[in-house]
């Protein structure tokens, strides 16, 4: 996960949760998890959150920056589709 992601967590309550508060991730950490994982059901996500434009690709390209580099492999995938996005 991008550094960070921890503070951008987004709290989601509602009625049928019972008083439960959950923590979601921020939709742009999200995507890069999604992306990271890079199954095909992931990547069809993350086009989706793209297509409805519920993610912005400079966001997402400076939080790539951010990912431990230790997933070097997988970031390099996760840029690939973010590229590939950005010629639609």
């Amino acid at each position: 996960m991008p550094q960070g992601w921890e503070e951008r967590l987004v709290r989601y309550r509602t009625p049928s949760t019972d008083g439960v508060t959950a923590l979601c991730l921020e939709i742009h950490d999200l995507w890069i998890f999604k992306a990271l994982a890079n199954r095909d059901k992931d990547i069809e996500f993350c086009k989706a959150l793209y297509q409805i434009k519920l993610v912005a690709l400079e966001e997402i390209k400076n939080r790539l920056q951010k990912v431990d580099q230790q997933h070097g492999t997988k970031v390099e995938h996760a840029a690939k589709l973010v590229d590939r996005l950005a010629r639609l």
